[in-house]
């Protein structure tokens, strides 16, 4: 199946695109770059082992995606919407590497561990949670990736656009997550 990733190569996309590839899809990449580095798609090419189709562009508005979809009955559309991804490919060649701070927990305390940052603000200890701070469904990135095999099983078959949700079903807090580390 020929692929269109939006966002390709950021976190999550750079996951997908290996995952896609590797179950023998053909893939395209349209990312503006704005969270990423085109350095991802070298590191790709190492993964993979062969050339990544990529264009520098913006296609941050969905609802592009579902008219096209709408408009003709050939297209097929999956939108997965993620809770928290954490973790990367076992190679160690690409994760989360955001260009400014990061707004995500994870990156958040192991640049604190490393020392590139000096503490780690934790806001509110007030929540209606186990230990009163805020809590997230955090799924792996690879188990992220096989709910994207799934979508596309699903895809086979049925024409039109369909939306879905992907966690683990269970909540962390963040002093919970601090203690793993």
């Amino acid at each position: 199946m020929n692929i269109l990733i939006t966002g390709g190569t950021g976190y999550i996309g750079s996951h997908t695109s290996i995952i896609l590839t590797k179950a023998g899809h053909k893939i395209t990449i349209v990312d503006n770059l704005c969270n990423s580095n085109i350095e991802v798609i070298g590191q790709l090419i190492k993964i993979i082992g062969s050339k990544v189709n990529f264009i520098n562009g913006d296609v941050r508005n969905t609802s592009l995606m579902t008219d096209w979809a709408i408009s003709d009955s050939a297209v097929k559309v999956s939108i997965l919407r993620c809770f928290n991804p954490v973790g990367a490919h076992e190679s160690g060649l690409i994760g989360e590497y955001p260009n400014q701070s990061p707004n995500n927990l994870i990156p958040y305390i192991t640049k604190v561990i490393s020392g590139s940052l000096t503490h780690l603000n934790i806001y509110g200890n007030d929540y209606e949670t186990r230990d009163g701070t805020g809590e997230r469904d955090y799924i792996h990135m690879m188990d992220l990736d096989e709910g994207h095999l799934a979508a596309l099983g699903h895809l086979k078959n049925n024409f039109g656009v369909h939306i879905y949700n992907l966690g683990m079903g269970h909540s962390t807090t963040v002093l919970e997550l601090i203690k793993i580390f």
